[in-house]
Parts: C-alpha cells; sequence; structure tokens
C-alpha cells in the first residue's frame, strides 16, 4: 500500500461526511454532518461542493475503493492527486460550519481540528547541478510557510558523492 491509499480515502470519507446528502449518495448507516447540523441551517452555511472534492472522490471511488476498469483510464490520464489543495478545500467547508456543531455531541479535540487555521504547506525545489554542461548533482530546498511567520528554509545539494547541508 502507497501513501495514496490512505490520503485518498481519509478525503474520501470526509467529503462524504460533508456532501453525500447533497449528493443523494448517503445511507440510513452513514454518519453524516446533517446528523449534527440540521438541512435548513446546514444549506445556509455549507459551500457547495467544488470540483476540485467531486474529482477527488470519483479518483478515489475508482483509483482505491473499487476494482473497477475504470482505474486504467485515471492511471493513465496522468492527473495527480492535489492532496494540499484537496485538503484546504476540505477545512474550509469545515470552518465554514464549524460552530453549528451542537457541543454536547462533539469533543472539544473535534472542532480543535476543524478550526485549526496554521497549517504548514511545504514548497519543495529540486534544480540539477552543472558543471561544463554535464550534470554533476541535485539541489533540494524544502521550506515550510506556516501562519504569518516563515520557517527557515532546509536545503541539501548532492554534488559527485559529496553533501553540503545549510
Amino acid at each position: 500500500m502507497h501513501c495514496l491509499t490512505p490520503s485518498s480515502i481519509h478525503a474520501r470519507n470526509l467529503i462524504d461526511f460533508l456532501y453525500s446528502r447533497s449528493l443523494n449518495a448517503d445511507f440510513s448507516t452513514d454518519v453524516i454532518v446533517e446528523d449534527y447540523i440540521d438541512s435548513t441551517t446546514l444549506a445556509s452555511h455549507l459551500p457547495p461542493i467544488t470540483e476540485l472534492l467531486r474529482e477527488a472522490k470519483t479518483k478515489a471511488n475508482k483509483q482505491v475503493s473499487h476494482l473497477t476498469k475504470d482505474r486504467l483510464e485515471f492511471e493513465m490520464a496522468g492527473k495527480g492527486w492535489q492532496f494540499m489543495r484537496i485538503y484546504t478545500n476540505i477545512m474550509q467547508a469545515f470552518l465554514r460550519i464549524s460552530t453549528l456543531f451542537p457541543s454536547q455531541r462533539v469533543t472539544q479535540r473535534f472542532l480543535d481540528q476543524i478550526t485549526q487555521k496554521a497549517v504548514a504547506f511545504p514548497e519543495i525545489k529540486a534544480e540539477q547541478i552543472f558543471d561544463q554542461g554535464v550534470a554533476i548533482g541535485l539541489s533540494v530546498s524544502v521550506s515550510l510557510a506556516k501562519g504569518k511567520g516563515q520557517v527557515p528554509p532546509f536545503s541539501i545539494s548532492a554534488v559527485s558523492n559529496t553533501k553540503s547541508l545549510e
């Protein structure tokens, strides 16, 4: 199992929790947001499902959850998963409805998780190192932007069996 499986299944579960009723895809045994917030109130606060989340749910179904011939189409199309954007879309939906959950039915930990605003998004840059037109190594830098501040960047340059850390 590679990292695609747990990430895509978690995303699919959260999308189902938020949007399965509006997509007419819920079952009576499913735990969905309407179990906590009435439909009328929810309709005026929950943003509509984004195209990215709709696509992520379909991809999770076809690439991970179901054994289907459609899996080949998704894999041959080469469209990667945009996990940070999917995460952002899900968190934006939760932030819009976070104050509507009845406090007696959810834990403080749950509320803390759905209202967190500072998340580190990595920026990764990789560049080949050339000497007289010949590739001799690779330089990789990683920096994290978190909230208002910036985490100092970390970089590694590897040139012909030597490493330097900055």
